[in-house]
């Protein structure tokens, strides 16, 4: 909330959040930001000092500041997994285990999300997806993708929620979510959605030692 207040004072300053406060509880949103900066616009747009610094800005009359100004600063953050959240992302993931089929190039439109048609990268995208972080566009979500998100930790400071990485048909080819005890869940071509121990066997053998924490 705190980046978001700083953000609202970016925007369109101490206004913004008195309006923000009166329409939408303090709550900041897209809609709120353009309904507020045309309601501005439209007062002061007969000074000549203001111009619509977006193309979508100059489509909805929104002129007043910067709409897309929020909506920048927050793509430069990096997602956050709270405390707790990683069981959620566990226990939802889990629900496909029996369910699903691997599909390489699978789970990026909703209809086979829906279905349980996954690969590696989108079942992981797909499970954070579902308490709320979000790890890019899950249309073009990756292994290569995933492996820049959060942040790197060593091996031995493994925690469950973190993603784990494998060097397969390349490197890190696979990746999953790790759970504890040695093991992780992930959507592998052999079995769908299930849990594998990454100590030993195939898994074990092609576990790189990358770990990111969300």
């Amino acid at each position: 909330m705190a980046i978001i207040s700083k953000s609202y004072l970016s925007l369109f300053g101490h206004g913004f959040i008195d309006y923000a406060n009166e329409h939408n509880n303090g709550e900041y949103s897209k809609e709120l930001a353009i309904e507020f900066s045309r309601e501005q616009y439209q007062r002061v747009k007969h000074t000549g000092n203001y111009s619509c610094i977006r193309p979508e800005s100059a489509d909805t009359g929104a002129c007043y500041g910067d709409i897309g100004y929020v909506d920048a600063v927050m793509s430069y953050m990096q997602p956050t997994l709270a405390d707790g959240e990683f069981e959620e992302v566990i226990e939802v993931g889990a629900q496909w285990i029996g369910h699903s089929e691997y599909v390489f190039g699978g789970g990026r439109t909703r209809a086979e999300q829906e279905q349980g048609l996954f690969d590696c990268s989108s079942f992981v995208h797909w499970a954070y997806e579902q308490v709320g972080i979000e790890l890019g566009h899950f249309t073009s979500v990756s292994t290569d993708t995933l492996k820049h998100k959060g942040q790197a930790v060593p091996v031995n400071e493994i925690q469950p929620g973190d993603l784990v990485f494998f060097d397969t048909y390349k490197l890190d080819g696979h990746v999953g979510i790790y759970i504890g005890d040695g093991q992780y869940i992930g959507a592998q071509s052999s079995t769908g959605v299930a849990i594998e121990s990454m100590e030993d066997g195939f898994w074990g053998d092609v576990f790189n030692g990358r770990v990111r924490r969300i």
